[in-house]
Parts: C-alpha cells; sequence; structure tokens
C-alpha cells in the first residue's frame, strides 16, 4: 500500500511513543506531539484520514483523550523498523509454540515471560530485581548496560505488538519493574494457527483472514480466578495483571457517587445531587421522575393537571399539545404507557406513603433509576414540534446536499447515517452539508441541537447517475431470415436495443450469437470475424415482413448492469427562472428525475404541490398552469416526497427581444411549428408530439404515432397546412405520415415518395397541397387526390422548406458543397430561385428557418449555436447566442419567436415581441 508523506509521518510518530512508556500513547499525548513535531493542528480528523487497516478506529465515531491511538499490524509494518519487529514478534511465536509441544497437555494453558524468552535467546535483560520496591536511579547514572537496554526495547515491542496479535493469549501483565518484565498466559487451543509463521508477513495473512472471515475479539482478557485472599487482578485498558505475576497489590477503586452522576443529563443531576450524597435515595428517586412530570405538564401548558390525564392529554389526544417523537401512530400508545408506568411506578409510589412499597437502598440501583428518567427526558427533548425539523432536501450537486429546515440554529448539527457531516453554508431556513465520500444509497438524517434530536429522515444520495450513452436490452430471441418469406431461417438471432447517443434515444434490432437478459444494460461491441448480408424479420400480427438490415457484423457487446428499480434522485420545477410579463401565462412543470442505477429520465408529477410566496403576483392554477397577476418576485416552491425544489419568477415589463427560457429539460427538440389552433407543437424524436396550450400555456401530448421497425424512430419534422393538418417524417421512416385535424390528429394517412429508390429532404404545404423536395433535386407537388405531379429540378439540393406568408411561395435553405443560401422558391418555377442572403454561408451550418408576418426571416445556426435574423438588405444580424445545437425555430401570430437546442436537457427560448 503506497502511503503519502503525512500518513508515513503519522504511523512512525504513534510507534515512537510506544518506547519507553511500554504501551500505545494516549489521543491527548498523540494530539501534543503531532502538533509540536508535525505542524498538525487537526489531529482528529489526521487520524481518522488514516487507513482502517493501518490505524484501529474507536468505537465511537472520533478519539477522546484517554483512547488509546493503537496500529494495526499492517500499520506497524509499514513503520521505520516495523517489519524487523514483526519478524521478531513471528520468531517469538515461534518460540511459544515450541514450548506448548513441550508442555504436558494438562493444563490447558501455560505462561511464557519475558525473561524466559530472552535466557533462550541469550539476551541480557539486566539483574532480577529485588522483592523491595525499587529504588530511583541517581541522575546521570546508567542502571543497567547498553545491550540490557536494547534488550529491553525489544521485549517491549514484543509485549505491545504481541497484544496485537489475535487469539492466542488469555491475560497479560507485567511488573512493577517495568513493561519490559511481561508475562503472557497462553491459549493452547488458539495458538495452533500460529505455528506454521515464519515471519512477519506470516502474521500480516493472518491478521487479513481473521478481519475477513468474522469480527474476532483482539484482546480477550478473561480474569484468572485466585486461589488465595490476597491475590487480587488489576484491569488496566486491555491489560489484566495478577498480583502473583507483579508481586504488588493494587485495589481495585470503588466509584463515588460523584462519577455514578456524572453519566446523567445535567438537570436531573443538578437536582438530585444533594439526596444522593446525604444517601435519601427515594427522595432523589421522586425529585427525578416529578422533574419528567413537571416537564410534560411544561411542554403540554397543563400545570394543574397531573397523573394519566396530563399523560392521555400528552400523548393520545391529537392537537397542538400533543407530543410526538415520531410519525408512527403506534408509538403515541407505547409513549403512553412508558410514561405513566414509570411516573406511576417512582414518583406515584413514593408521594402518597410514609414508605414506599418499592425501596431503593443502594447507590447502583439509585443511579439507574435516575437514569431512567433521564431516557424519558431525552424521549421528550425529541418531541417534534420543538426539535429542528427537516421539512425537505434537494441534491444539486454530486458533494452537497441542501436541508430545508425548521427551528434549527446557528449550532444545530447534521448528522448522515450517525456520522457528523461538514456544514458549508447556513441560510434562512436552510443547512448546506458536504456529502463528500458518502456513497450513493439511501441515507438517514438527524439534526441534533444540544440535548434536542429531529427524528430521522430518509434521503437518497446519486452521483452522476444517468450515463452520457447506454444500450439497454429490450427484447430477446427475435428470429432472423434470409428472405421477404421468413422461411429460412440464419443460425444468428435478433436481439431489441433501447439506445442512448448524445441525449437521442432510439432503438435498433441486431443480430448476436450470444445470450441476454431483457433489462440488462450492455456494452456497444462488435464481432467484425463474421458479416451478415440482408435480414428480415417478421412483422407483428398482420404487418409486413421488413429488412433489419443490409449488412452487419455480428453485435458482441458485454452486460455491465441490470436494471434495478427506479428511484427519484431529485425533483426540480422547469424553468427555474421565469421572466414573464403581466398577465402572461407561463409553462411550468414539476419533474421527479429517476434512475435505476444507469440510466436517467424525467416523469411528470402528478397533482404537483405548488406554493407561491407572493399569491398577489403570480399563482398557479392547476388547470390553466402559472399566471402572472401583478409586477414582483417570487418564489414558487414544489414539495414531494420529502423533497423540495424551488423556482424564481421575475414578473415585470420585460423589454422587447428579452430572451428567456420557455420550456426546459427536454430531450433533444428536432423541430418545433406554431399554429393558431394548436398552439406551439414539438417534437423530440419520441412516438409523441407535444404542444403547448395556446391560452393556458400547459405542456401536454398533442398527438401520438406508432413507431414501426427496425429504428422504432420517433418524429423528426412537421409542416402545418392552412387546415392545421400536420405532416410529419418519422426517423428512419421513407414516407410521411400526415395526421389530420377533423379527428384532432388522431387519424392519419401516408403518403409516399415519389421516387422508390431516393430519399425525402425537405417537405412543406402550399395551400392544401404538399411540396416534397428529393435529395435528388427533383420537386414533387402532392395534391388531397393522392396524385404527384413533377414540378422540375432545382439548381441545389434543397435542405428545408417552409411556407413564404408573404408571397405565398416557399422558403428554403439550399446546399451546394458548403455554401448555403438562403431562397425563395416558386414551385412552379423550382428552377428560378432567388436567392436572398447578400453572401451566402460559406459552411454547412443552418438548420431551421421560419418566417414572421411581419416579413423577417429567422434562421438557426447549428453548430454556432446562434439565432440569426435575414434583414431585407441580405445580411444576418445574431438574435440570440450561447444555445446548443438548435434545430428549431418558430414564431407566434404576436411575433415571438421559439429557439429550440437539439441537445440532452434541451431548452426551448422565446425572444419576446
Amino acid at each position: 500500500m503506497a502511503l503519502g508523506e503525512q500518513e508515513q509521518q503519522i504511523l512512525d510518530l504513534i510507534y515512537g511513543l510506544v518506547y519507553p512508556q511500554g504501551t500505545w500513547p494516549t489521543y491527548r499525548t498523540v494530539d501534543l506531539h503531532m502538533d509540536k513535531r508535525l505542524g498538525i493542528g487537526d489531529t482528529q480528523a489526521a487520524l481518522l484520514s488514516v487507513s482502517e487497516e493501518l490505524l484501529r478506529r474507536p468505537w465511537q465515531v472520533g478519539f477522546y483523550d484517554n483512547d488509546e491511538v493503537r496500529l494495526t499490524l499492517r500499520g506497524v509494518n509499514a513503520c521505520q523498523c516495523g517489519r524487523d519487529d514483526l519478524d521478531a514478534l513471528a520468531s517469538f511465536l515461534g518460540w511459544v509454540c515450541s514450548r506448548e509441544a513441550q508442555t504436558p497437555v494438562d493444563p490447558p494453558d501455560f505462561m511464557v515471560t519475558s525473561r524466559e524468552y530472552a535466557e533462550a535467546r541469550g539476551l541480557d535483560l539486566g539483574p532480577v530485581p529485588d522483592a523491595q520496591p525499587p529504588q530511583p536511579t541517581p541522575p546521570g547514572q546508567q542502571s543497567v548496560s547498553p545491550e540490557a537496554a536494547r534488550t529491553r526495547e525489544t521485549m517491549i515491542h514484543l509485549r505491545v505488538l504481541g497484544m496485537l496479535v489475535p487469539s492466542f493469549w488469555q491475560s497479560a501483565g507485567h511488573s512493577h519493574e517495568g513493561p519490559w518484565d511481561w508475562t503472557f498466559v497462553i491459549d493452547r487451543r488458539r495458538l495452533r494457527r500460529y505455528r506454521e509463521v515464519r515471519g512477519g508477513a506470516d502474521l500480516l495473512r493472518i491478521e487479513e483472514e481473521l478481519q475477513q472471515s468474522a469480527p474476532l475479539a483482539v484482546a480477550p482478557a478473561p480474569q484468572p480466578e485466585t486461589d488465595t485472599p490476597d491475590e487480587q487482578t488489576i484491569l488496566a485498558g486491555d491489560v489484566i495483571t495478577t498480583a502473583e505475576d507483579a508481586r504488588v497489590v493494587v485495589p481495585s477503586p470503588r466509584a463515588g457517587y460523584e462519577t455514578m452522576l456524572s453519566v446523567l443529563r445535567e438537570d436531573v443531576a443538578a437536582l438530585c445531587t444533594a439526596a444522593v450524597s446525604q444517601e435519601r435515595y427515594d427522595d432523589a428517586i421522586f425529585d427525578a421522575f416529578r422533574h419528567v412530570e413537571a416537564e410534560v405538564q411544561r411542554r403540554t401548558g397543563l400545570h394543574d393537571v397531573i397523573g394519566s390525564r396530563l399523560l392521555q392529554h400528552a400523548f393520545m389526544e391529537e392537537g397542538p399539545r400533543q407530543i410526538k417523537v415520531t410519525h408512527r401512530q403506534g408509538d403515541q400508545q407505547r409513549l403512553y404507557e412508558m410514561f405513566g408506568a414509570a411516573i406511576g411506578l417512582h414518583r406515584g409510589d413514593r408521594a402518597h406513603k410514609d414508605k414506599p412499597a418499592l425501596i431503593c437502598r443502594t447507590l447502583q440501583e439509585c443511579v439507574r433509576l435516575l437514569a431512567h428518567a433521564c431516557v424519558l427526558l431525552d424521549l421528550l427533548d425529541r418531541d417534534m414540534a420543538v426539535t429542528p425539523t427537516i421539512l425537505g432536501y434537494a441534491q444539486r450537486d454530486d458533494d452537497t446536499l441542501t436541508l430545508r429546515v425548521e427551528r434549527a440554529t446557528p449550532t444545530t448539527r447534521v448528522l448522515i447515517d450517525e456520522r457528523p457531516c461538514p456544514v458549508l453554508r447556513r441560510g434562512l431556513g436552510t443547512i448546506t452539508v458536504s456529502t463528500v465520500g458518502i456513497p450513493t444509497d439511501e441515507h438517514d438524517v438527524v439534526l441534533i441541537d444540544g440535548s434536542l434530536q429531529s427524528p430521522s429522515t430518509p434521503i437518497w444520495l446519486v452521483r452522476a447517475a444517468g450515463l452520457a450513452n447506454w444500450y439497454r436490452v429490450e427484447e430477446v430471441n427475435i428470429p432472423l431470415y434470409t428472405n421477404q418469406d421468413c422461411i429460412e431461417p440464419l443460425d444468428v438471432t435478433g436481439i431489441r436495443l433501447v439506445i442512448r447517443e448524445a441525449g437521442v434515444e432510439g432503438q435498433r434490432i441486431v443480430a448476436t450469437k450470444r445470450s441476454y437478459v431483457p433489462g440488462d444494460y450492455v456494452t456497444w461491441s462488435w464481432d467484425t470475424t463474421r458479416t451478415l448480408s440482408r435480414a428480415w424479420a417478421r412483422g407483428r400480427s398482420n404487418e409486413p415482413a421488413f429488412v433489419v438490415f443490409d449488412a452487419s457484423t455480428l453485435f458482441d457487446g458485454d452486460p455491465t448492469a441490470a436494471a434495478h428499480p427506479a428511484r427519484t434522485m431529485r425533483i426540480s420545477l422547469e424553468p427555474p427562472l421565469i421572466k414573464a410579463r403581466v398577465k402572461e401565462f407561463h409553462p411550468l412543470r414539476a419533474l421527479a428525475w429517476k434512475t435505476d442505477g444507469t440510466a436517467a429520465w424525467t416523469e411528470p408529477i402528478d397533482n404537483p404541490k405548488i406554493s407561491s410566496d407572493n399569491s398577489s403576483s403570480v399563482s398557479v392554477e392547476r388547470q390553466k398552469g402559472m399566471r402572472v397577476n401583478a409586477t414582483g418576485h417570487c418564489t414558487l416552491r414544489l414539495e414531494h416526497e420529502g423533497q423540495y425544489a424551488e423556482a424564481v419568477v421575475e414578473a415585470g415589463a420585460h423589454p422587447r427581444g428579452t430572451v428567456t427560457d420557455w420550456v426546459t429539460a427536454l430531450p433533444p427538440v428536432s423541430d418545433i411549428i406554431w399554429t393558431e389552433k394548436t398552439g406551439l407543437l414539438i417534437a423530440t424524436r419520441e412516438p409523441t408530439i407535444w404542444q403547448i396550450d395556446p391560452s393556458t400555456r400547459k405542456l401536454q401530448p398533442a398527438a401520438g404515432v406508432v413507431p414501426k421497425p427496425p429504428f422504432y424512430g420517433g418524429v423528426e419534422t412537421l409542416a402545418r397546412a392552412g387546415n392545421g393538418d400536420l405532416a410529419i417524417h418519422l426517423f428512419g421512416e421513407p414516407d410521411l405520415l400526415v395526421l389530420t385535424t377533423n379527428s384532432d390528429l388522431s387519424a392519419s394517412y401516408t403518403v409516399s415518395k415519389p421516387e422508390p429508390e431516393n430519399s425525402i429532404f425537405a417537405f412543406a404545404w402550399q395551400g392544401m397541397d404538399l411540396i416534397i423536395a428529393m435529395h435528388t433535386q427533383t420537386l414533387w407537388r402532392y395534391t388531397p387526390d393522392g396524385q404527384y405531379t413533377l414540378l422540375g429540378r432545382t439548381p441545389h439540393l434543397i435542405k428545408r422548406l417552409a411556407p413564404d406568408p408573404a408571397t405565398g411561395k416557399l422558403l428554403g435553405i439550399t446546399v451546394e458543397t458548403k455554401r448555403q443560401q438562403i431562397c425563395r422558391i416558386d414551385p412552379d418555377q423550382p428552377d428560378a430561385m432567388e436567392e436572398l442572403l447578400a453572401d451566402p454561408l460559406q459552411t454547412n451550418t443552418l438548420a431551421a428557418l421560419a418566417p414572421a408576418r411581419s416579413g423577417e426571416i429567422y434562421v438557426t445556426d447549428f453548430y454556432g449555436g446562434r439565432l440569426l435574423c435575414v434583414g431585407p438588405d441580405g445580411s444576418l444580424t445574431t438574435m440570440v447566442a450561447g444555445l446548443k445545437n438548435p434545430n428549431a425555430v418558430g414564431v407566434d401570430g404576436d411575433g415571438t419567436v421559439y429557439v429550440a437546442d437539439f441537445a440532452d436537457q434541451a431548452v426551448i427560448r422565446r425572444v419576446m415581441p
């Protein structure tokens, strides 16, 4: 394991403090040395940053002053000279195993000492001490030889490291001479695993195996039985020293009442200390439980009610006085019974009798009952009416979490899964914390302020959910055939994939020899060793067979993830910033952002709960969306499933040309058009065509089409007729589909392409006729009776068409290599185009165009990210910049211009007239 410089310094410092004390240093000692020697001010954070493989963690969240700071065997191995010490420890264990082999079976354990080991290795440990207490060494004089001093240092390290070795000793201790004069009582059965240890590496392997198999006690220390009254045992941390081994007797001190009362709440301790010190235990118990009852009276305001009536009001009756610590209704009955039993038994028993029936005779029993009173008071401190409360949460990026809170103070702490979280900032009713290092999953969040603690609130954290591109198996075992009759099958089968690339979703049938499970996500990889020719598949029901592909290699993607149950990542109000004028309706959507761990998508929230902090300025109506009533600044708030989201509304007399978000968080928008009857129609490469209602501005479905194999493509381009009929081109389909308005766009007919072997490039309505431009530069007229008429050839390829309301002709974007021009086209004279741009563009970047009634022509610069306007002199003026691949533009009857992105999380913006 590669260590950073600071981590290495910390490990070396801790291990260096073991000698000459002969024990692991306390946190207080480590803190002082790290500050002085390493310049580390926050020792707590520095220690917790060290891997648990190297440094043992305390059972609580952080280190207390008297906690020993211990390394693991692997941590010792990382220290300077640590590997040599582990090899020495392995040698010691080998000697212990050889001793065990020579010892009779009975008794089941035996004892080894440092002096025995030093003698066996021929090491000088110094003179054997007398039975007299040790005398201090005069200054400047050395009590032992340098060789004995080195041996004693080795024995200290063996003792400290031996205490880390899992499960081979029963007890350990050292004499008053020093930690080098130690004794281990060995557990013979648990020693067996160390018989094959030959070096420090073997010890590290055993430690790792034990950690992976089960949480074994590292340092078991059962107290040995004594045979004589003068043998006593001293418990000091993990070390047990017997008087016989240590040749010293230290009595175990009995804790005084001050120490025992220190575990109680401060208010209970202050109330009962005097009675406890005078051994008036029943009085102390009465005072504590009377204090509990008084606190219930104070919380409810019922100062003249006691007993069962008080508790009935406090816990069982709905209303402002009710004390609730959770949202579970059954807990109210439990609280009523718990408080009733405790107050009745301990306060009532001592209030109405000269002598209580349940007399308290010992300090220990008294403290336990006082602690019970503290538990009841702690429960009262969790009353949701007084504790800080989480009203909702929002995760706006990967590493922060914003909580909407109530009754929080500057000292309120945030715990996620019982671990404190750094508070980044506090706002009015919000606390933002860091979630760095917290994994993606469900977590519990709690607010703590002194003794007050909020109920636990479940949250779901995500990071970068939703890959940019993904491929999901939708259908498997699709039979593929070599001909249209679907008689001769191929030796491979097909699978249908749902594909998302660059924000655009689609479907595709591919051939494969592998087996897949529907719902699995797979990689995009192919076996190029074999190429298949044209393949066919049967249509559904009575539909004809269709060509799956003309030529293809074999799909060979590997499964990467299964689809998990959908989770709500966050919620949002779209758009988050709204600029509107008075008396306008504006589109407003409440969305839930979902993920299954790989894909991400949005779903509308049914019947969203949206509130306004300025209802006189902005109102939200369920059937009519958001309406601006007066000028002002307003914040809209959405609450759903414990989460919240906000949107800001700026209502005022915004000037002409103001650009604002109209609809946000859309799939890539392939086309938009505006009609008087239907309002703004939106195509997003999906089967559904959306509309923004012209009166309410609500986004809702306008029509839907049935996607066809093999591409199952959605709507790509739109064109409207004078009577409201809608011609659409589906992605990957050769023909056009016309939705009729006499059935509210719910019925359709197909317009086949006039040239079966060629492709349709652009189309537009001229009155009731449909004008179609082919990629061969031919122009066709399709009449309502189903007849085609060839109008002629155009000088250049037409990329996009739109009707020109000023002249009754057509406007088009034409392409000649990389030269682009905007032309006015008379369908009856297609070879005579009127060029409108003074300087044709030398790039192929213009994507869509829309004329306004006032004569302006608006076009989109796809790669340049701009909305342009063609002036009367043929010049181009930039109206909006900074767009993401704008591919659609439309103009309504009031002159408002709408421009849409063809990108993930697309935005439709409007330019105010």
